[in-house]
């Protein structure tokens, strides 16, 4: 059931008198004319009840079909170019089921939308999905141009995480693992699922470590071999010459 025919501004009043739970039901009861008008009327504040709605539902997996018919109904109400269009988008991509539709509505986000703030998770989403894929090209990609564009971002501890793990598969395990321990000095405290992640992934960094060790320390030995060598030279040079 739709609202009721009520008209813009009185819905817009409702809208506002109501708290989360209830603006989220309110949301899922109106049409895509009601939507339209009501985002006219409110500006920014429905595509943050609409956000309430999409995390909400991500925490109950029985929530998400209501939470994809919104989406639907906000992306046919939103105006071309208009922030509401690119949430819509974004929530699409996220709960999407088929990976190809998410990674078109994440790319139209970076390439369309790049100054939108959801265009740095849209390209840590797309980075994760390649990555999924066994894509480390394009998700190394992806997240050198998120760390490039976004460099001190929200998502910079976990495009470290990331690049950690493409690098180390790649085989740079030095690189991997500077990247891995940028990220854990990065994570923040409440962030235990990264954290757990990030150690996981730095167990593959005990014989990186090693090995990077062992070179200092034979580029150590070296630069003092030729220092000696040098000094060496420099004192012969130097020395008093015998007469014959």
């Amino acid at each position: 059931a739709s609202a009721g025919g009520v008209g813009p501004g009185a819905l817009a009043a409702r809208f506002l008198s109501l708290p989360g739970p209830a603006r989220r039901r309110l949301l899922g009861s109106l049409t895509t004319e009601e939507l339209g008008a009501l985002e006219a009327d409110l500006d920014g504040r429905v595509r943050e009840s609409l956000e309430d709605w999409c995390r909400y539902a991500l925490s109950d997996v029985g929530q998400a079909p209501a939470a994809r018919a919104l989406i639907d109904s906000v992306i046919t109400a939103a105006k071309d170019g208009s922030p509401m269009l690119v949430d819509g988008l974004y929530w699409r991509a996220v709960y999407s089921d088929a990976p190809d539709q998410a990674r078109r509505d994440y790319l139209r986000i970076t390439v369309e939308f790049a100054q939108s703030p959801r265009a740095e998770w849209a390209l840590l989403r797309l980075a994760q999905l390649e990555f999924s894929r066994g894509g480390r090209a394009a998700a190394k990609r992806h997240v050198d141009r998120l760390l490039l564009d976004h460099p001190d971002g929200a998502t910079r501890t976990q495009a470290q995480y990331l690049l950690g793990r493409l690098l180390i598969e790649d085989g740079a395990m030095v690189r991997g693992c500077a990247s891995l321990a940028e990220a854990k000095q990065r994570a923040a405290p409440g962030e235990i699922e990264l954290q757990n992640q990030i150690a996981y992934a730095q167990r593959a960094c005990g014989s990186a470590a090693i090995a990077a060790d062992s070179v200092r320390l034979d580029s150590l030995r070296a630069d003092s071999v030729r220092a000696e060598m040098q000094r060496t030279a420099a004192a012969v040079a130097t020395a008093p010459k015998k007469a014959k």
